[in-house]
């Protein structure tokens, strides 16, 4: 991973994006080898899109940046737009009729948003992290049902919003620092006459 500067004007998007490629590729390798012949795993980087099936159950998730220094996986779409009919065929009617059953696999589902940082990708990308979108997607799935992943699960939003204990520490720390610059940028464009 390519280092990310404290104060947000420094890091550049290229850094950010090498970044999420990264973690992508090793979120990736983590689904493909705990679903190892069980499920056919696809995967679009272009749209930070995985999805598997296994017995017929498709479950998918989407892998995105939440700031610079944050990734999120995240299930809170239909998914139809980054399927293709190849590797899930109803996907052409989902598109064509809103509420047809084909259509409702590809959204009815849990969804969640789940934020961290790249100190604890060894701990995403595990065999925890296809145990918990397996559970989003389980019929009747409800709050109460969904399986408890212990680095999320602390957080009193969970399983619908949440971050690990890592990522809250470095984002409160982050935020600190972009404020007290902000702060002392104010005070040197007051005391040079500058508007705010």
């Amino acid at each position: 991973m390519i280092p990310i500067p404290d104060l947000d004007f420094l890091h550049t998007q290229t850094a950010r994006q090498k970044n999420l490629a990264e973690a992508f590729d090793i979120v990736t390798r983590a689904i493909r080898s705990t679903l190892a012949h069980h499920a056919e795993v696809y995967t679009r980087r272009k749209h930070d899109f995985i999805a598997w099936k296994c017995r017929s159950q498709l479950c998918f998730v989407w892998l995105i940046t939440y700031n610079s220094f944050t990734f999120r996986l995240k299930s809170t779409y239909d998914a139809s737009q980054s399927l293709t009919a190849k590797f899930w065929p109803p996907v052409k009617a989902a598109r064509t009729y809103w509420n047809s059953p084909e259509s409702a696999a590809l959204r009815e589902h849990y969804q969640f948003e789940l934020s961290f940082i790249a100190a604890d990708l060894p701990l995403v990308a595990s065999p925890d992290l296809v145990r918990f979108v397996n559970s989003t997607f389980e019929p009747g799935v409800n709050h109460e049902s969904i399986w408890r992943w212990p680095i999320f699960a602390h957080d009193e939003s969970y399983p619908e919003y949440a971050w690990t204990v890592q990522a809250e520490t470095e984002y409160e720390r982050r935020r600190k620092i972009n404020e007290s610059k902000e702060q002392r940028l104010a005070v040197l464009r007051s005391l040079s006459g500058q508007p705010m």
